[in-house]
């Protein structure tokens, strides 16, 4: 069964890093273990060592499971 995360980072309309995480043993092991009924949450850091990390200013992240692929819609970075 195919389970990842798709992430695109994205500088205003133009789309320049695509990492893909294959999630399958994650999941199959936190939902073995798991009582939430499904629920969790996903903290994902990624480092930037090149170029200028304040180009990005958006992101799209999409699930895929065997149900199929559900997109968010784009999520903006704020700053403090």
């Amino acid at each position: 069964m195919n389970r990842a995360i798709l992430i695109v980072f994205l500088c205003g309309a133009s789309a320049f890093a695509q990492p893909k995480l294959d999630t399958a043993a994650d999941f199959q092991q936190f939902f073995a273990s798991s009582d939430e009924g499904g629920v969790f949450a996903l903290d994902a850091f990624f480092p930037v060592t090149a170029g200028m990390p304040s180009q990005v200013d958006s992101v799209e992240i999409q699930m895929v499971n065997a149900a199929g692929t559900t997109p968010t819609t784009r999520l903006y970075f704020t700053t403090p």
